[in-house]
C-alpha cells in the first residue's frame, strides 16, 4: 500500500531530522565546513523526497551559508529549520492516513 510505505518515509524523516539538526549545530560551533555542508545537503535530499519544501529550501540556504562562512547566519537559519521541522511535523501528525 502506498500509504504505508509514505508513512515509513515520513517517519524515518522526522525520527532522523532532530539529531541531524543536532550534529549540525556540533558542526556550525565547530565551524566545520566540509561536515556540515554535506549534513546540510543530506537534509535537502530527505526533505525533498518526503516534499517538505520548507526544510528543502531551508537546507539549500544552510548549504549555501555554510559554503560562504557566514556562520552566524548558520546559527539563525538553524532555529528556523527547527521551527520548520516542528510544523512539517504538526501537518503530517494531521493527515488522516498517517495516524
Amino acid at each position: 500500500d502506498d500509504h504505508v510505505t509514505a508513512k515509513k518515509v515520513i517517519q524515518i524523516f522526522l525520527d532522523q531530522l532532530p539529531g541531524q539538526i543536532s550534529a549540525l549545530k556540533h558542526y556550525a560551533a565547530r565551524s566545520d565546513t566540509k561536515a556540515a555542508e554535506g549534513l546540510a545537503h543530506q537534509i535537502k535530499g530527505a526533505a525533498a523526497n518526503v516534499a517538505a519544501e520548507a526544510i528543502r529550501d531551508k537546507a539549500v540556504s544552510l548549504e549555501q551559508a555554510i559554503r560562504a562562512g557566514h556562520w552566524e547566519a548558520v546559527g539563525l537559519m538553524l532555529l528556523q529549520l527547527e521551527d520548520q521541522a516542528g510544523q512539517f511535523r504538526k501537518v503530517v501528525e494531521n493527515i488522516s492516513w498517517f495516524q
